[in-house]
């Protein structure tokens, strides 16, 4: 079905993020510029982050298909840490940076009650995730989104797996 390449990923997903940087990169870069029809013509690339979104989960699945065993609580966090371990150093790295940037700006260290405080606790915890108000406010909402969606993701695939052994939709799943 899908087509492999020497290093075992399947192409389309290769093209699809090449894709996807280019919106993104299309959508910053405009911010930049005055409005006119090249500008929103860029825009569009915002919603290659949600095509990110969708590899995202696509991978996901596809990694829980190749589970066999059943789930334990330790195999559940083994998986958690495994996902999540690589975005942990770019967020905190990305707060501390704000967080360094906001203290240049102001010209001293912010008051504990200053909104940057609680924007970095959401940020840190992942809760700004959950958060109406903080999942984007100024900075990596989108790792407090996948977080979750990987958290659910074992979740939703068992959920997934039921519906398929009781409803046989195995025409939507091959």
């Amino acid at each position: 079905m899908d087509s492999f390449d020497s290093n075992k990923k399947i192409d389309w997903i290769s093209k699809a993020k090449g894709f996807g940087i280019l919106g993104i990169v299309s959508v910053h870069t405009a911010q930049h510029f005055s409005p006119g029809k090249l500008a929103s013509i860029a825009y569009s690339g915002m919603y290659c982050v949600q095509l990110f979104f969708i590899i995202s989960a696509y991978l996901t699945f596809l990694s829980l298909g190749n589970v066999n065993e059943p789930w334990t609580c330790k195999s559940y966090f083994k998986y958690l840490a495994h996902k999540i371990i690589r975005l942990i150093p770019v967020l905190y790295i990305t707060c501390l940076w704000k967080l360094i940037e906001r203290c240049i700006y102001i010209g001293k260290i912010p008051i504990i009650n200053d909104e940057i405080w609680r924007n970095v606790f959401f940020a840190v915890t992942f809760l700004n995730g959950f958060s109406y108000h903080y999942i984007n406010p100024w900075l990596n909402w989108y790792v407090g989104v996948l977080v979750i969606f990987i958290a659910l993701a074992p979740f939703l695939k068992q959920i997934v797996d039921i519906f398929r052994s009781v409803f046989s939709f195995d025409i939507f799943f091959e």
